[in-house]
C-alpha cells in the first residue's frame, strides 16, 4: 500500500508539463525561455469576475485526472484548487518561487520552478537535517502522494488521559499579574513533549510564573529557528522595520531578522527580498480571551495563518489590513481540554502559525514556507506540559482555573 501513493505523485511532473506545453489552458504558461519555471492562474474563487472555465480550468482537470471528479457533481474550484496545490507543495519535483508571482493583479498566478534531480536529493537530506524546536516536528515532509489520509500523514499524537499530573505543582505555582518571571527554553522544550513519547519521564516541570497574557513567539526560516521571544506585555509588533522609538512602557517589537547561516545563499535572497514588504508587520495582542492579530495598513506583504480558530475550509486564511482577527480562542482550549482529560484522545491544539509572502494550510510543509512564525500562550504550554512529568497524581479541574486566573 505504501508504494502506491509514491507512484501516483510521480505522475504529477509529466502531466503538469503536457498541460503547459499544450497552450490548452488560459494563463497556465513557462516563464521562462529554458522552461524551467512555470505561471499557474491564481484567481480566487470567490471573485464576482471568476470564470470556472477558464480561471478553474486547471484544477478541474488535475481532480478529473485523480477520478476526484465524475460527471454530475457540483462545480467545486476551491478544492480542486487546493488538491493541485497540495500537490505541488508536498512534491519535491516543484518548487514555488513568491518574488516572481504576481497575486495582487486582475488576472493573479503564482509561479513554480521545476526541481532538478540533484537539487532533490541534496534538499531531501538539508531538510532531515533540520531539528525544529516545534510541535510541528512531526510533519510529514517526504513528498508522498497528497491525498493521503490525515492519520497516514502525521503520526499518532499520544492517546493519554488527563488522569495523571503533579497536584502540588500546579497549585503550588503563582500565576500572577506582573510576576516579571519566565523562561524562553524551557517552553520550547515542552512543545515537543506532545509528540515524542521518550521525553514523558524525563522532562523536569519548574515552578515557573506566567500570567494570561504572556506570549510565546519563534520565527522560523525555512524551517529553521532565527529567533525565539516571551513577550509579557500583551502586545507586541512583529516586524522587519525597525523599532519604534519608544519613551515609557511602549508595546514591545519582536524583530524578523535578517537571514543568514545555516540557509543557503539563494534562502536568503530571497528571503529579504520578502523581509522588504514586511517592514511594517502584524501587530499581536492578547487577554484572558485569547489571541488577536492585525496586520498593518502599511504592510504590503501578504499574512496567511492557521491554528484552532482557523476557517476550516478549502481556502487559505488570509489576514487583511486592519482587520482585528482572533486566532486563538481560551474558552474552546478550555473545553477541549476537560474533554480530552475525561475521553482522552488528541491534546488540544493551542499554537497558531503565521505564514509571510505564501499561502500555508494543514496540507504544506511549514518548512518549506521562506518566513514563518509561532505563536501561542505561554500558559497552555506549561498546562499541558505538566500533564506529562514524571509525577502523575489524579488531575483537578485547578488545571484549567491556572488558564482563567487575572
Amino acid at each position: 500500500m505504501a508504494a502506491s501513493p509514491a507512484r501516483s505523485m510521480r505522475k504529477l511532473k509529466p502531466w503538469l508539463v503536457e498541460q503547459v506545453n499544450s497552450g490548452k489552458f488560459l494563463g497556465l504558461v513557462w516563464d521562462d525561455d529554458t522552461k524551467t519555471c512555470f505561471r499557474i492562474p491564481w484567481k480566487h474563487a470567490g471573485k464576482q469576475d471568476f470564470r470556472h472555465d477558464e480561471d478553474a480550468a486547471i484544477f478541474k482537470a488535475w481532480a478529473i485526472y485523480k477520478n476526484k471528479l465524475r460527471p454530475g457533481e457540483k462545480l467545486d474550484a476551491a478544492s480542486w484548487k487546493t488538491r493541485l496545490r497540495c500537490a505541488l507543495n508536498k512534491s519535491p519535483e516543484f518548487e514555488e518561487v513568491p518574488p516572481r508571482s504576481q497575486l495582487d493583479i486582475s488576472e493573479p498566478y503564482k509561479v513554480y520552478r521545476i526541481v532538478p534531480l540533484e537539487e532533490q536529493v541534496s534538499a531531501g537530506s538539508e531538510k532531515k537535517s533540520r531539528k525544529r524546536k516545534s510541535a510541528a516536528d512531526q510533519k510529514d515532509s517526504s513528498g508522498e502522494e497528497v491525498e493521503t489520509t490525515q492519520s497516514e500523514k502525521k503520526p499518532n499524537i499520544l492517546t493519554l488521559e488527563l488522569t495523571y499530573i503533579k497536584e502540588e505543582i500546579v497549585s503550588s505555582t503563582n500565576f500572577q499579574e506582573d510576576s516579571g518571571m519566565g523562561s524562553d527554553s524551557s517552553n520550547t522544550e515542552n512543545l515537543n513533549m506532545l509528540h515524542n513519547p521518550e521525553s514523558l519521564t524525563i522532562l523536569p516541570v519548574q515552578p515557573l510564573q506566567f500570567t494570561h497574557t504572556d506570549l510565546q513567539i519563534t520565527v522560523l526560516y525555512s524551517g529553521v529557528e532565527v529567533s525565539q521571544t516571551l513577550v509579557r506585555g500583551g502586545e507586541c509588533k512583529l516586524s522587519a522595520g525597525k523599532p519604534p522609538v519608544q519613551s515609557g512602557g511602549g508595546m514591545e517589537h519582536v524583530p524578523l531578522p535578517d537571514p543568514a547561516e545555516p540557509l543557503d545563499s539563494d534562502v536568503q535572497i530571497r528571503t529579504k527580498r520578502l523581509l522588504e514588504f514586511l517592514q511594517a508587520g502584524v501587530m499581536l495582542g492578547s487577554n484572558i480571551d485569547g489571541i488577536f492579530a492585525q496586520r498593518q495598513r502599511a504592510c504590503s506583504g501578504r499574512v496567511y495563518w492557521m491554528g484552532p480558530c482557523a476557517d476550516t475550509g478549502t481556502n487559505p486564511n488570509k489576514l487583511e489590513r486592519d482587520a482585528n482577527v482572533k486566532l486563538f480562542d481560551t474558552q474552546n482550549f478550555l473545553k477541549e481540554l476537560e474533554l480530552y482529560r475525561s475521553q482522552g484522545g488528541t491534546p488540544p491544539n493551542y499554537q497558531v502559525t503565521l505564514c509571510f509572502g505564501e499561502e500555508i494550510s494543514d496540507c504544506d510543509i511549514s518548512n518549506n514556507k521562506l518566513i514563518t512564525a509561532q505563536v501561542n500562550l505561554s500558559k497552555c504550554t506549561y498546562v499541558l506540559s505538566c500533564m506529562f512529568t514524571i509525577h502523575r497524581t489524579p488531575l483537578t479541574c485547578r488545571t484549567a482555573r491556572v488558564l482563567q486566573s487575572a
